[in-house]
């Protein structure tokens, strides 16, 4: 969390924030830390708008800023931030560090993206079903040419329909003791 006023100084924060952006303690007392120069000119322009409409203790949406540290770049969403003086001269915020959790979606992503490649393009037949609802989800290449059919038509199909009888009541019998 950090203590901002109309001139863009910002007058109090937490260590963790300090850690983060690169600043000391004594760099923040002696009035070194400019909220508007640490982020990007793009994300100013929207918050500097939004600043200028809030009346005292009347909270703000959320945005996105990045912050310019001397270490390291970190990305941080501001849940909160109000004005907390008749004057509109001082506010605080509350921040969120979401640098983490957006390098674990991209590693999602990636991940995501290399197991579909797998699996579209492996030598053994891959046939993905929806058990609750017994539908097609999705087909690998091999599996469709083993069964001489398209990827389209195999989707388009209820999955149970492609076995013979024996292996049909197989499958739904073992579905019934897994209980989907």
């Amino acid at each position: 969390m950090i203590y901002w006023n109309m001139d863009n100084k910002i007058v109090d924060a937490n260590d963790k924030f300090l850690e983060i952006v690169g600043y000391t303690c004594s760099e923040l007392e002696n009035g070194k830390l400019d909220w508007f120069k640490m982020t990007l000119q793009s994300i100013d322009i929207q918050m500097k708008i939004s600043l200028r409409s809030l009346k005292p203790m009347e909270l703000i949406k959320i945005l996105l800023k990045r912050y310019i540290s001397i270490r390291t770049a970190h990305n941080y969403q501001i849940k909160a931030c109000a004005l907390l003086d008749e004057a509109c001269f001082n506010g605080v915020v509350l921040i969120l560090d979401i640098t983490e959790r957006e390098d674990m979606e991209k590693a999602l992503k990636k991940s995501e993206e290399e197991h579909k490649h797998l699996v579209n393009y492996a030598h053994t037949a891959i046939y993905e079903i929806g058990f609750k609802d017994q539908t097609s989800k999705s087909v690998n290449e091999a599996f469709s040419k083993l069964l001489s059919y398209s990827k389209e038509e195999l989707l388009a199909i209820i999955p149970f329909d492609i076995l013979d009888d024996e292996s049909r009541k197989n499958s739904k019998n073992g579905l019934k003791r897994i209980n989907c």
